[in-house]
């Protein structure tokens, strides 16, 4: 539709209000405190780990509005994405700025809760300046994903919703992308305290890469599936069960992976896959590498999980364009980059006992491939 001061208000509007809804649910939602990874100076940050009912509660909020009070209608964020899109980018790029630049001056950080320094501005930009950014005692980075999900969330049912006013029916494509992505969405947040291991968390500074990665990639990028779900109707049985096939074998190696880190990380000798864990002694950090289990298969075979994941919400929306498909495109580059950067870390990290555990599980990703 057409760009307006009205819809650009709109859109910023809606833009500033899912952040103020996702704190306020944060605040008064059921929650307990769990321990984050541990941090460079051996401190830990306890995480509030409610966001599942802050994204299904911030959902159903947008529904009910929609739905039941009528006070707007659910297909105006698929009509406006350009707006939308647009808008979000102007305001995570300020928002970064303030995060960057003023925030630290204000508010400044501990040292140990910076990964990295960067001299140059564009690299603070980009990377930021802080590792755990806090305003009034609130943890932004692990928080700043709920605003992300719950507007994936929203931009999914707007698109469900502008295909009902345009057909009136609802599509087999339609109905499978929004299940695999609900899936994935509260499987998420069940497991919530596992983000707070990601590298992302652990490694990175809270810099625009990040800020307009949750809150800009994410819902845009992740939706357009559903964008090219709305006149897609021809979608056969044997289609549907590929991306089942996909999305579940995805699926049970991502969570597989990371629930035997996780259980190994809080107690090493409790069994996988039945059997005692078979570890590595790495002298070097005192700690121990885990090669039992899926981690016996492949070194990275998590990565080749979330690709399978991506590739089965992008499935549905079919091959004439690839945009859909720009989300797993992007992951299997990063991913692969990130495998070698991180065996190239371990190396440093772990010296003669990564070559062990390499020699043990030679392959990266892939078994037999990769």
């Amino acid at each position: 539709k057409t760009m307006t001061f009205a819809s650009s208000l709109n859109c910023l509007l809606i833009t500033l209000l899912i952040p103020i809804v996702a704190t306020f649910l944060t605040i008064l939602t059921p929650s307990s405190l769990q321990k984050g990874a541990q941090l460079h100076d051996k401190s830990h940050i306890l995480y509030k780990t409610n966001g599942l009912w802050v994204v299904v509660l911030g959902t159903v909020f947008y529904l009910f509005g929609g739905s039941v009070l009528e006070l707007y209608s659910l297909s105006y964020l698929a009509e406006h994405w350009t707006e939308l899109l647009m808008v979000n980018v102007a305001f995570n790029t300020t928002l970064t700025a303030l995060l960057v630049w003023v925030k630290p001056a204000i508010s400044p950080e501990p040292k140990e809760s910076t990964s990295t320094h960067y001299d140059q501005w564009y690299m603070q930009f980009w990377c930021g300046t802080e590792l755990n950014p806090h305003i009034a005692g609130f943890e932004l980075k692990f928080f700043w994903y709920r605003c992300g999900f719950i507007l994936w969330s929203m931009l999914n049912i707007s698109f469900w919703a502008q295909q009902m006013n345009m057909y009136h029916s609802t599509s087999v494509p339609m109905l499978l992308y929004q299940f695999v992505s609900y899936f994935y969405i509260v499987d998420a947040f069940w497991h919530e305290i596992g983000m707070a291991f990601m590298f992302d968390i652990i490694e990175e500074n809270f810099g625009f890469m990040l800020v307009w990665g949750d809150y800009c990639w994410i819902p845009f990028v992740f939706s357009l599936p559903a964008m090219f779900c709305v006149d897609k109707f021809e979608y056969s049985l044997l289609q549907v069960v590929a991306c089942l096939v996909v999305f579940s074998v995805g699926f049970s190696i991502f969570r597989g992976t990371n629930a035997q880190k996780f259980q190994f990380k809080q107690d090493p000798q409790a069994k996988i896959w039945g059997q005692p864990p078979k570890t590595i002694d790495s002298p070097n950090t005192g700690r121990k590498l885990l090669c039992s289990g899926w981690w016996g298969v492949a070194r990275k075979i998590n990565y080749l999980g979330d690709i399978m994941i991506a590739t089965s919400m992008s499935m549905p929306a079919g091959y004439s364009n690839v945009l859909p498909h720009l989300y797993p495109i992007y992951l299997t580059i990063l991913l692969v980059n990130r495998a070698k950067r991180d065996d190239y870390r371990c190396r440093l990290k772990h010296k003669e006992a990564w070559q062990e555990y390499c020699h043990r599980v030679p392959w990266v990703m892939i078994p037999g491939l990769y």
